[in-house]
């Protein structure tokens, strides 16, 4: 028999339906340091080839986003091994711009859970558009990043005290 869902599991299930991509923005009032961990930095090395890494936190353990839901550790693992850059997978993990999945930049060189997050480190391609976000990024104009997910909906818990639903596993 399927796990029953809790009723704000079911309310959010039913407001975002069964889309491909979910944003993650985190709320206002997490704290400043933690959401500093998400700003994209553009790795500084020796090599000018390298001039166009960027590494940064996709995610932050414990920071509630915007649909009152919170990644916590462990909850890419399983997306990581079967599609990660280490894996055999045909169909690897993509760095996407704005979440648009015609528009992918890249596939990252590393992506792994830490105990701060979920991290990352990318090359873009050299065609103009990863250009601008180069430009982007160094300027600061873009100065977030987030990750796009499905939801599992038998690995989430609503959390009472918080006022919001754990995600133990995610796609």
């Amino acid at each position: 028999m399927a796990k029953r869902l809790h009723p704000k599991i079911q309310a959010l299930r039913n407001s975002v339906g069964h889309l491909p991509i979910h944003r993650f923005i985190q709320e206002r009032k997490t704290s400043s340091e933690l959401v500093s961990k998400s700003v994209p930095k553009i790795v500084k090395k020796d090599n000018p080839k390298d001039e166009r890494e960027i590494e940064q936190y996709f995610a932050v353990w414990g920071v509630i986003d915007d649909h009152r839901t919170r990644p916590m550790k462990g909850c890419f693992k399983k997306s990581i091994e079967e599609r990660g850059p280490a894996s055999k997978s045909s169909g690897k993990i993509v760095v996407l711009d704005q979440h648009r999945q015609y528009l992918p930049v890249c596939v990252p060189t590393e992506i792994k859970e830490d105990e701060i997050g979920l991290y990352g480190r990318y090359s873009p391609d050299p065609i103009p558009r990863c250009d601008d976000l180069i430009v982007q990024i160094r300027s600061g104009t873009i100065n977030n990043g987030s990750y796009g997910f499905n939801y599992i909906w038998d690995k989430m818990e609503y959390h009472e005290k918080d006022e919001c639903i754990d995600m133990y596993e995610v796609i």
